[in-house]
Parts: structure tokens; sequence; C-alpha cells
């Protein structure tokens, strides 16, 4: 899935950004920077375990010797990183990865919460990439709770929230599978009230697919969807995403 991941991508240059959105252990955005060694790729996650598993996959990817992963200097939160770390802190972990050749890699521990939704460092973004992530944040037990349609309102709030942190024109792309809501289903809900354009879906084997949509050009326009599990999320600082 995540060669097929990248494959879907829109062409990407080095004045482009890209966020692995809830990345767990990096494939997706690993195999991105591969693709796109010039273009600037945040990893955020709300475990500083996972974090640390994607700091060891760049580090398994400098040892096979490809120029695009040697590194030549790391800044931020080391420490907290190390896999013998025992300190905790207020603050969110974050680091900036960077190498002889290509754009540097961001690691930042960071958590979506529906009732304080905050806003994803580094954004906007030109593409947001999220693999085997919006069913985990929807939670199957709002499926089981309210059969597919205690899943819808969260969904909506999720892509909502991804829409705002894209410039005008950019791409989300899910990967994943049909656990919490059709594949149908959620194309719909990228589409509703003209939040995304261009939606389709890119591939699909049994119950995974790749789907993804295009924010409208102007960008500043706001859909005419519904208020999504209670959270106006049109209220969502601007100035924190520039």
């Amino acid at each position: 899935m995540t060669e097929q991941l990248v494959r879907s991508a829109p062409p990407l240059g080095d004045q482009d950004a890209v966020c692995d959105f809830l990345c767990g252990s990096g494939a997706a955005g690993v195999a991105f920077r591969e693709a796109y060694p010039d273009v600037p790729i945040t990893f955020v996650d709300s475990s500083t375990e996972r974090l640390r598993e994607v700091r060891r996959r760049v580090s398994t990817k400098q040892a096979e010797g490809s120029p695009v992963w040697r590194r030549v200097r790391e800044d931020g939160d080391k420490a907290a990183l190390s896999s013998t770390s025992t300190t905790s802190s207020s603050s969110p972990m974050q680091m900036q990865i960077s190498f002889e050749e290509g754009a540097p890699v961001h690691l930042h521990e960071y958590a979506f919460e529906y009732d304080s939704p905050t806003a994803i460092p580094h954004a906007p973004f030109d593409l947001i990439i999220a693999q085997l992530a919006l069913h985990v944040i929807v939670g199957h037990e709002h499926e089981t709770e309210g059969g597919s349609e205690g899943a819808v309102p969260r969904y909506l709030t999720v892509m909502r929230y991804l829409w705002r942190h894209l410039k005008p024109g950019g791409h989300l792309l899910i990967a994943d599978h049909v656990g919490c809501l059709p594949c149908g289903q959620q194309m719909a809900l990228l589409a509703e009230g003209g939040m995304f354009e261009d939606v389709d879906v890119a591939w699909r084997e049994g119950a995974f697919f790749v789907i993804g949509g295009r924010k409208s050009v102007s960008g500043g326009a706001t859909p005419t969807w519904h208020t999504a599990h209670g959270i106006d999320m049109n209220e969502l600082d601007k100035d924190k995403l520039s």
C-alpha cells in the first residue's frame, strides 16, 4: 500500500512540503523522502516511541549508504528520542535531521484531540499523507456504537481539520482500510460541501485503498458542511498555520 500511496502523489518540487500525519513507524514518509529527497517532510505522531522508530528507519537507511540519507546534523530533543530514555517533559518532543543532500526531515510529537485541536507544526502543506491513521483516530468503538453513521462526524472532523492545514491546491491522500467506514463513504465525505475537488480512488485491493482529493485553488472559501462532532473547525487560528 505504501508504494501505491507514493505513486498516487501529485508532482512535487523543492518548494513543496509534505506531512506524514500520525506517521506511526514512518514507512510512508520515508518512502516519500526516497522518491522526493528535495522535499521537506514533517513526521507527526502522538507517540515518542513511534518517532524513535522513524529515527531508527532513517539510521538504517543511512547505514545502507544511500547519498540522500547521509545525515550531517540533528537538532532538537535528542534525549527524548534515545531508545534508553526515561525522561518525560511537558513540552512536545521535536527534532530536525539534516542531510548532505536534499531537504531535512522534521519529527514532532503531536496528538490530535477532538475537543481542542491545535495546528500541526510547519503547516500549511502541499501534501498531507495519512496511512493507516484515520481509522485509528476515529476508533472502531464509534462504528460499534452507531453503525457506520457513528463514525461519520468523526471522519468529517478530521478531514476538515486536515483541509485547514493544506495550501490552496494542496492534496490529501488517505491510505487505509474499510474497518470503520466504507471507501465510497469516505470519498463522499471528502467531497462534501466542496471541501475537496477531484476526489478519486487511486488504488484498491480487498479492504485496503488509497483515496485523495485536492483543496480548491481559491482555498479561502469555507466548505458548507455542518459542524462535525460539535466542534467548529472554522475557528482554528489561521495564524498558527503560517
